[in-house]
Formats: structure tokens, C-alpha cells, sequence
């Protein structure tokens, strides 16, 4: 079985606002053959503005073993990349 990695690029640009009016919203950061190829297209897309990308390789559902490699908060975006099998 094949895989890609899928780039999410998260917006939170629209949190600390009165409760009940925060939301985030999710965009499609493209597809890559290797994980640290998505790495490279998040900071591209981050522009190192504030620094490079300290990636955590974290559990996605805990107990279910799905795992992707996930930014944090960086301020105003979050990024995360998960592998997706290709038949």
C-alpha cells in the first residue's frame, strides 16, 4: 500500500473573540509524497515569521494508534500533516 501526506492548514484568527463567536477554519494545504515535503510546504506557507516549526508527532484519536505531526499554535495558524493510504 502506497500513502501521501495531507497537509490541513488550521486559520485561528477568529479565537479571543466574546464566547460563542470564536471559530476556526480549515483549508487544504495540498498533498505530498513524503512527510517532510509537507513540512516544507508549512513553512512555506508560515514564512518562518515568527521562527521555524517546532513539529510534535502526536496521537490524532487517542487509543485508536493514528498519529500526524502537528505544529501547535503558532499565533494565528496551526498545521497539521497525516498520512492517508492510496490503493
Amino acid at each position: 500500500m502506497n500513502e501521501v501526506w495531507q497537509l490541513t492548514i488550521t486559520d485561528l484568527t477568529h479565537l479571543g473573540g466574546p464566547m460563542g463567536t470564536e471559530y476556526t477554519t480549515d483549508s487544504n494545504g495540498g498533498v505530498s509524497a513524503t512527510s517532510e515535503a509537507a513540512k516544507r510546504n508549512a513553512e512555506k506557507h508560515y514564512n518562518g515569521s515568527r521562527g521555524p516549526i517546532h513539529w510534535q508527532w502526536i496521537e490524532k484519536n487517542h487509543g485508536k494508534g493514528n498519529y500526524r505531526w502537528f505544529s501547535g499554535d503558532l499565533g494565528y495558524v496551526a498545521y497539521s500533516i497525516e498520512r492517508v493510504p492510496v490503493d
